[in-house]
């Protein structure tokens, strides 16, 4: 099989994963404490903070454009968006710029600089998706591999993601890339927001597991 090929499947099944989800964006418009727009007043590429798309991989690249409105269809929909979408990108390069956009984020996922009154769950499923995309990128772009993953760590204290959380989407991200880990999922969010791809993937919850066991036990 060519790498054109592979690459196709990849980017359906990463499409496919987008639509499971609900086709969340990681992209708002973002203000600081200034109440000045980040980016214009556009929305801003979230995982531009964690990620410098130029030095992505193909691979890594799939993932970004994907849940960033950067894809072919979004240019030919919305030219002006995706403009700003790059522009956006480039501006990250600045590590100063990058910091401030980072604290806009945080202050984003955590509701503070919400006038609006979004849900309290709206906010929680954007957290987890952040998380869970940047994780399908650390899984197949090696590039800065330890940074990266420093960096996703630090954004989950400040978003108070737990570490049983963070793990279980690492088990998810491994169950889809097939690599071979501990599957059982625990948390009782990363089941809810994940249904669809834990049981398109076949990954066992952790009361999926204790039936299991019992059930054996039982026979025995």
């Amino acid at each position: 099989m060519g790498n054109d090929m592979r690459t196709v499947k990849f980017r359906m099944m990463i499409k496919d994963i987008y639509e499971d989800l609900g086709e969340r964006d990681l992209t708002k418009t973002l203000s600081d404490d200034s109440e000045n727009y980040l980016n214009g007043g556009y929305n801003s590429v979230w995982l531009a903070v964690v990620y410098d798309y130029n030095k992505l991989n193909e691979h890594g690249k799939i993932i970004m454009e994907q849940v960033s409105k950067m894809t072919d269809k979004d240019e030919k929909e919305d030219g002006d968006v995706f403009s700003h979408q790059v522009k956006f990108i480039e501006k990250c390069q600045d590590v100063e710029y990058r910091l401030k956009a980072a604290r806009a984020i945080v202050q984003e996922l955590n509701g503070k600089n919400d006038k609006q009154g979004f849900a309290k769950e709206f906010l929680r499923d954007q957290q987890l998706h952040f998380f869970f995309w940047s994780l399908m990128i650390l899984a197949v772009d090696d590039t800065d591999k330890e940074e990266h993953l420093s960096l996703i760590c630090d954004f989950a204290k400040m978003l108070r993601v737990s570490d049983t959380e963070l793990m279980d989407m690492i088990r998810i991200v491994q169950a889809i890339y097939n690599i071979e880990g501990d599957y059982k999922i625990q948390s009782k969010a990363v089941k809810v927001k994940f249904k669809t791809v834990i049981k398109k993937y076949e990954i066992a919850t952790e009361d999926e597991m204790t039936e299991m066991a019992t059930g054996i036990a039982t026979e025995g």
